[in-house]
């Protein structure tokens, strides 16, 4: 083993190019164990986002797909709905319909029974005074 003279920075910047290996020993003599676990951590922490940026555009996806589900079952509820009113309109009408022919019905009914009864109270008169000029 060579001994090499290191006089300045520059000369160990030198001797550590030459001898790469020797750069992790440096590292661990002048660094934290906290600062030398500091990559593999920023590492892990990054393929943690990663993960979660993933579940994440999945969770939203997914949720994109129940409002379009969503939406398209309300447009189908709102047609349908729309459907349903007219259709009710269409049968209110034409109860509306019924209804009033059987009170045009129903009053000319009663026209032609007030018609019978006065014909009938007529006829009855008639006949009382033939019966009255007979018994006389």
């Amino acid at each position: 083993m060579t001994t090499t003279a290191i006089n300045d920075i520059s000369d160990l910047a030198r001797i550590l190019e030459e001898h790469p290996e020797w750069a992790e020993t440096l590292r661990s003599l002048l660094l934290t164990r906290e600062l030398l676990e500091l990559p593999a951590q920023f590492a892990a922490f990054v393929q943690e986002m990663r993960e979660f940026v993933r579940v994440t555009q999945e969770q939203n996806h997914r949720a994109d797909e129940r409002q379009a589900r969503s939406e398209a079952e309300f447009a189908n509820f709102r047609q349908e709905m729309r459907e349903f009113v007219q259709v009710t309109q269409e049968q209110n009408r034409r109860a509306d319909e019924r209804q009033a022919r059987s009170e045009a019905e129903f009053a000319e009914f009663r026209q032609e029974m007030r018609e019978f009864v006065q014909v009938t109270q007529e006829q009855n008169r008639r006949a009382d005074e033939r019966q009255a000029r007979s018994e006389a």
